[in-house]
């Protein structure tokens, strides 16, 4: 048995997804989220795992070779170690079992009514019709959106306030803008007695506002699994999203700003697992086998058949995925 040709893959978004007993998705959770996606720096180690293939050889009748060849190694599997920077329950339990260990508290009331206004300076906003909703923060999370407001601006450099009313025990708030259907992050607000914000229309909105209030309840931990259960016997996807290399100009290429890795059925083994404070600070170690029922993948968007181990594509239609976590949608 031979290794050859290991590689290091450094993400810049993991998706990770369980498989059920026939090694495709969806999968129950189980309780836990069965697609899990994270931004923490994250360290793949990938080392094939190859049967050296078997020499034969015929002498002659004086002792010399006359005769020798090689059968090519025959790959049995990926050895893979997943390294990353902090400790991530959710993904830990998706990653090889466990229980994700939750903390509960009374959830914040509801956000009341923002009031929005407008000024003809100060800001980059053109004229039209501008739409923002508001959330309140505490320790555990964050809750539901106000009701979105609507306010009409003139001009090419208006800018719009919105204001409201404290929400008893908030520790802050996230402003979400600017456009009805497309509300996203433009920024937060520290401190429960700052009820007020302009938005000047120069911060890109981000991630979509909430559809979960999770003020009351927050992951705190992580439980090992039990010993001697196999804790993950399915297995689970993986995807991974790179930078694409960069051309010798420096300019990225036109077709596509990410790679996606793709490994259709891994197996982690909870024996060979790292836990520390540093960065890497959680590490796991498993290997990979070729899976021919994972289908076009969790969330049905992979456009190549995977019965290899290990594919890779120029991401062109989905960049990198939203953080989070989910049930897996069924599949058509």
């Amino acid at each position: 048995m031979a290794n050859q040709g290991g590689f290091t893959l450094h993400c810049l978004a993991l998706r990770v997804a369980k498989l059920d007993q026939f090694g495709a998705t969806p999968a129950d959770g189980g309780g836990v989220k069965s697609l899990y996606v994270t931004d923490k720096l994250n360290k793949l180690d990938f080392n094939p795992d190859l049967d050296a293939g078997p020499e034969v050889s015929n002498r002659a009748a004086n002792g010399q070779l006359c005769q020798v060849f090689r059968l090519p190694d025959i790959l049995k599997r990926l050895n893979i170690s997943i390294e990353i920077c902090t400790q991530d329950p959710e993904l830990e339990a998706v990653l090889s079992a466990g229980t994700v260990l939750l903390s509960s508290g009374t959830p914040l009331p509801s956000m009341g009514t923002v009031t929005p206004s407008t000024a003809t300076t100060g800001g980059i906003l053109a004229a039209g019709t501008y739409s923002h909703k508001v959330t309140a923060l505490s320790a555990y999370g964050e809750g539901l959106p106000s009701t979105a407001t609507s306010q009409v601006t003139t001009g090419s450099t208006s800018t719009v306030t919105l204001n409201w009313a404290a929400v008893v025990g908030a520790l802050g708030y996230k402003i979400y803008g600017r456009l009805s259907g497309s509300w996203g992050l433009i920024g937060t607000n520290t401190g429960n007695g700052n009820i007020s914000f302009v938005d000047t229309g120069s911060i890109t909105p981000g991630v979509s506002p909430p559809t979960v209030d999770t003020t009351g309840v927050a992951v705190n931990g992580y439980q090992y699994p039990k010993v001697g259960i196999d804790p993950q016997p399915n297995g689970v996807s993986v995807e991974a999203w790179t930078r694409t290399v960069l051309s010798p100009s420096g300019v990225q290429p036109v077709q596509a700003p990410y790679m996606r890795w793709v490994f259709p059925r891994m197996f982690l083994h909870k024996g060979n697992r790292t836990i520390d404070i540093n960065p890497m600070a959680t590490m796991m170690d498993g290997y990979a086998v070729e899976n021919t029922a994972w289908g076009n993948g969790p969330n049905n968007d992979y456009p190549y058949d995977s019965t290899a181990v290990c594919q890779w594509i120029y991401d062109t239609v989905l960049p990198t995925p939203v953080l989070g976590g989910a049930q897996i949608p069924t599949q058509v």
